[in-house]
């Protein structure tokens, strides 16, 4: 049986069902035969089905991670953390890779039609499977009605929290069938999602017996303290040359939310480099530093496919690696010799993942050694380190490797809690907190005082393919850095991606990003 059976046929075949069932209350062809059963106000009436139906919206997750529909993409190679390069006729892709990583997309160029529009659509689809469900549970009478609502609404609100990341301020919808919705402000958006979590949290249980995945008061807390440290940005004002920060920061609520998680219980921080190792892994289900994860299985379709697209063709077999995602010397030589984390980040002569005793070689025949990029347009095969984060599930099915994608863990929230204890004064208990995290990676104690530069490398270094670089560079002022292979100076406006031009055609009422030409 594959991992998380529970969760994966049941996300196919049962969730997919309670949403179609949902959409069949407004059919109109009443001479449907057989007639439907199924309506929100026949189907969810107790614990069982009201799980079923949240697996859909919990499936939507996926959006969140590497293979789920371009969110973490358009974050991950807009950063400076992952770089895809074009190989041959590998990895073009009409040059929606060489767009995120120089920052020349726009809302119609190659990234803005495809990988930007693919996160706005795929985000924009998990907020309407929420609302979907939330009324749906509206008419239910059964107990449990209460709590699957604030799971619903917990999740909404994160998926909120992607899109407005990405693009600013969203249109809020919270009921089924509403279309045209101008953007609402990115403080309105702010606020709402604020709302959102305080409304639900404490509806929600601090964990599920026999629930592993499902969103908690902790993931709760996770996103409130991101949310927090990022406030100031999230609440600026965009504009054709950047994002102005806002002057009011939360630091002060960064430091209540972490010191809730830390303080809950519920939480352990892996103690040393091969349990953090394990926080990754097919097993990583028994993980007690993750908060927040999306639950994959080997079920077809519902998998992890992270580690295809970082390996070499014949890193494994069926089906082997694409060869994409790589990372720069520009990153790996921020790791101290010592640090084991390092170790995550492939260089030299690669071996089998399915049988390391075994060399690996190129498509000619050649031994495959892993060395710096030296095009973007013409890479070889051999080009570009690899961020081996998430590795080969044995037991993996094709490309579904049943790996949970992390959003959130322990060693994140502390480093958050960090980063509001420097910027409030505490530069000892900041350094106390980096210094814990360095040592279980047998990395040298950071000694001087913590700068904005000294939190990006250190946040780089713990998080690196976790999906926050993005966040980091523009809080933290590392944004406008000119990287390798960029021939123009960044942008400023491209501190948010461009509303894509599909999305300005499906929604007249929408508006574009300052910067960008409609």
């Amino acid at each position: 049986m594959p991992k998380h059976a529970a969760y994966g046929p049941l996300r196919t075949a049962v969730a997919a069902a309670v949403l179609g069932a949902v959409a069949v209350t407004s059919c109109t062809d009443l001479n449907e035969s057989p007639p439907s059963r199924i309506t929100p106000s026949t189907f969810f009436q107790n614990d069982a089905q009201i799980q079923a139906a949240l697996a859909g919206v919990y499936n939507g997750l996926r959006s969140s991670e590497p293979n789920g529909g371009g969110y973490w993409e358009i974050s991950q190679v807009s950063s400076d953390e992952t770089i895809v390069p074009t190989r041959g006729t590998d990895w073009d892709d009409g040059g929606q890779w060489r767009e995120l990583w120089t920052r020349s997309f726009g809302p119609a160029s190659g990234a803005g039609t495809q990988n930007i529009n693919g996160a706005y659509s795929s985000i924009s689809s998990q907020i309407a499977k929420a609302n979907a469900v939330i009324d749906a549970l509206g008419t239910s009478k059964s107990a449990a009605a209460q709590s699957g609502t604030a799971e619903a609404r917990a999740l909404r609100a994160w998926f909120y929290y992607t899109l407005q990341d990405a693009f600013g301020g969203v249109p809020i919808i919270t009921k089924t069938g509403v279309s045209g919705v101008p953007r609402a402000t990115r403080d309105s958006t702010i606020r709402f999602i604020l709302s959102e979590l305080y409304a639900v949290r404490n509806t929600l249980p601090t964990s599920y017996s026999g629930g592993y995945g499902r969103i908690t008061q902790g993931a709760v807390d996770a996103i409130l303290a991101n949310l927090y440290l990022n406030y100031h940005v999230f609440t600026g004002t965009p504009a054709a040359n950047g994002i102005t920060f806002n002057t009011t920061t939360r630091y002060d609520s960064v430091l209540a939310v972490t010191s809730r998680i830390m303080n809950s219980g519920q939480y352990t921080l892996a103690p040393d480099f091969a349990t953090f190792r394990a926080n990754f892994t097919a097993g990583n289900s028994a993980s007690k530093e993750n908060i927040f994860v999306v639950r994959n299985s080997t079920t077809s379709g519902l998998g992890l496919n992270y580690v295809q697209q970082i390996a070499h063709y014949n890193h494994f077999g069926n089906p082997g690696g694409w060869n994409g995602f790589s990372v720069l010397s520009e990153q790996l030589n921020q790791y101290d010799p010592a640090d084991q984390r390092r170790t995550l980040v492939l260089t030299g002569q690669q071996y089998q993942f399915d049988n390391p005793t075994v060399a690996v070689k190129t498509r000619a025949g050649a031994p495959l050694i892993l060395g710096d990029i030296q095009s973007l347009t013409a890479a070889a095969e051999g080009d570009g380190y690899r961020a081996y984060k998430y590795p080969l599930d044995p037991n993996h099915n094709a490309q579904d490797n049943g790996n949970d994608y992390v959003i959130f863990r322990l060693s994140g929230v502390m480093l958050d809690r960090a980063e509001a204890l420097y910027k409030t004064g505490d530069q000892g208990s900041a350094l106390t907190i980096l210094n814990q995290l360095r040592s279980r990676a047998g990395a040298p104690s950071v000694t001087g005082a913590i700068t904005d530069s000294v939190m990006l490398r250190e946040r780089l270094l713990e998080l690196l393919n976790e999906g926050k670089r993005r966040q980091d560079l523009i809080r933290l002022g590392g944004w406008m850095t000119q990287k390798r292979f960029q021939a123009n100076p960044t942008p400023p406006y491209t501190m948010l991606f461009p509303i894509p031009l599909t999305q300005l055609q499906a929604n007249p009422a929408l508006t574009q990003n300052p910067g960008y030409t409609q």
